[in-house]
């Protein structure tokens, strides 16, 4: 009669468990179905990513890597470590972007790169190579622009500019500086 009674207990306590975790997961369901997320709440996040963008003429705009990536449900916007963009104009050499830190708005329609910003552009026929730093510059991607307020430094094998604020056209590689502006130029560079 042992038996019985043995196994009475032992479902007794197995079904109590049962009834204890069932009612732990509906507590927990209702509490997130009851607190809305946060415009500032990570909606999802991702390692090592690549994000190619393309024109209306289905031509490759632009390459984005970053080992990580967070994003945000408002505005589409995003939070990049090491960002690495690749800007490929229409026409024209392209241009690299690496910087400490980014961000984004609507997809990467908008970018915003920030601390220890490098812009480059390597050699080709008769285009010298041109290397650009600053702290920070913003990117719109569908205008081919990128600009900042902060102080820019740019050095070609024939020169090097100083100059606070600059605004260049990623497509024709126009760069207009704001204001105290400084350079040097090498006559004699080959």
């Amino acid at each position: 009669m042992r038996k019985p009674t043995s196994i009475f207990w032992i479902n007794l306590l197995l079904i109590s468990i049962v009834v204890v975790f069932t009612l732990a997961a509906l507590s927990l369901k209702s509490n997130f179905q009851q607190s809305p997320k946060s415009p500032n709440q990570i909606d999802a996040y991702a390692k090592n990513v690549t994000i190619h963008a393309y024109r209306a003429d289905g031509q490759l705009s632009s390459i984005l890597k970053t080992p990580y990536v967070q994003h945000f449900q408002t505005d589409n916007r995003a939070k990049f470590s090491n960002p690495h963009v690749t800007m490929h104009p229409s026409s024209g050499l392209p241009w690299t972007l690496t910087a400490d830190h980014g961000s984004s708005r609507n997809g990467n329609d908008w970018i915003k790169l920030t601390k220890n910003v490098h812009i480059s552009q390597t050699q080709s026929g008769n285009t010298l190579p041109t290397n650009m730093f600053t702290q920070s510059l913003i990117i719109e991607n569908t205008k081919n622009l990128a600009y900042t307020s902060d102080p820019v430094e740019i050095k070609r094998p024939d020169s090097i500019v100083h100059a606070i604020g600059m605004r260049t056209n990623l497509k024709t590689g126009d760069v207009i500086f704001l204001s105290h502006v400084h350079g040097v130029y090498y006559a004699n560079h080959n």
